[in-house]
This record gives C-alpha cells, structure tokens and sequence, in this order.
C-alpha cells in the first residue's frame, strides 16, 4: 500500500488510494481488512472511509 498512498493534497485535500484485482474466494465467509503503520514522535495521520466491495 506505501507505493499506492499519496497521502494530503491540493486541491482536493484528501486521495483516493485503492488495491485492485483483490480475488476472495467464494468459500470464504469473513474477510478482515486493516492497516498498520509507523512514525516518528510528533508525527500525525489519519485513515478513514474504508470500503470493500464486491465488484
């Protein structure tokens, strides 16, 4: 995901980031999805609006 995140910009302020060509099986009942991260002290972020959908 680093390579795709281009993170706080102008003029729209927040990006859109997305993996594609995500192959879940259909024998699979539960999915988790989920991010981890890493920072120097004082740094900030933020990650919201999650959606996984099936297409």
């Amino acid at each position: 995901m680093k390579n795709i995140i281009d993170g706080w910009g102008v003029p729209d302020h927040y990006k859109l980031a997305q993996i594609t060509e995500i192959v879940i099986d259909s024998s699979i009942t539960t999915c988790e999805i989920g991010i981890v991260g890493s920072a120097v002290a004082e740094a900030w972020g933020h990650n919201d609006d999650w959606s996984l959908v099936k297409v």
